[in-house]
């Protein structure tokens, strides 16, 4: 979630050091290679690069996606002529950035969001320690203390989401949905001053067999408890996805988990399915 498994940046890895240490040697030391990467990949991809890596930075500044007239109005100069439409393809071509078409609002039109993984980092925790890391690096240790942090679960929770996009075909046949299905995810936010209450849903499969599994994704470096609060929090989403986009389709909750689930009674009540981390990872064998 932090290098995207990019060879160039595992080969950095040193034997003996756990997770943590690694990325605070090759992101936090001082002169650590990650802090220069991201002028240094953009630069080398594209012409411009401080184009692209400014459209990036518009796009990550969205969790749940920009959609596109919103972000050509923001990019401002950059969109003129039309120039920004084949610099957005390129971003998604080169892996930084996917687009969509939201499932029940497609009058809206497409959507796109960040998910190459060392962006994601680099925007989240390098950047803004960057000028002071060239002159001096964090204490040895800082960086573990800085995990501690509820921005670091946050941060955790999204860059796990754009790993489980990128594995969209693996998750389908963990689940056994047709590669017919519509991925796509989907989100209500209710009108200011509403008495309605709102509803975010990861990921999402439309099926043709009538009926919609919806995907709850949850990192943690441990089984994940499901509460009876939480399934009350469940239903509520569900009751307001089915009211929202009408749909009469037969509903189904499934986790991707990067750990899986702590077995009890709620977790049997409320998962149909379950995908953890070594699902997604099995056939690459990493």
């Amino acid at each position: 979630m932090v290098t995207g498994g990019v060879p160039y940046y595992l080969q950095n890895v040193e034997k003996g050091l756990t997770a943590m240490q690694l990325i605070e040697k090759m992101a936090f030391s001082k002169k650590a290679f990650l802090q220069d990467e991201f002028d240094n990949l953009f630069d080398s991809l594209f012409n411009h690069g401080e184009v692209y890596s400014d459209i990036v930075r518009k796009i990550a500044q969205y969790r749940y996606g920009i959609g596109q007239r919103r972000l050509l109005e923001e990019l401002g100069s950059y969109a003129v002529g039309g120039a920004c439409a084949k610099k957005l393809k390129d971003l998604e071509e080169t892996g930084f950035i996917m687009s969509f078409v939201p499932l029940y609002h497609k009058k809206k039109g497409i959507y796109y969001r960040l998910t190459d993984e060392y962006t994601l980092f680099y925007l989240k925790w390098i950047e803004p320690l960057r000028k002071s890391l060239q002159k001096q690096a964090l204490s040895k240790g800082n960086w573990q203390q800085m995990q501690n942090k509820p921005e670091w679960n946050n941060w955790l929770g999204y860059a796990f989401e754009a790993v489980c996009y990128k594995h969209l075909p693996t998750i389908r046949e963990k689940l056994g949905i047709d590669p017919t299905a519509i991925a796509d995810t989907w989100r209500y936010v209710p009108t200011k001053h509403s008495k309605e209450q709102g509803a975010q849903i990861d990921l999402l499969f439309d099926r043709k067999d009538d009926a919609i599994t919806l995907c709850e994704i949850k990192y943690t470096d441990k089984e994940y408890l499901i509460t009876k609060e939480y399934v009350d929090s469940l239903k509520r989403k569900m009751s307001v996805f089915q009211k929202q986009t009408r749909t009469k389709k037969q509903l189904f909750m499934v986790f991707i988990s990067a750990m899986g689930l702590k077995n009890n009674y709620y977790a049997e009540d409320m998962c149909s399915s379950l995908v953890t981390l070594d699902d997604l990872f099995e056939e690459a064998g990493d």
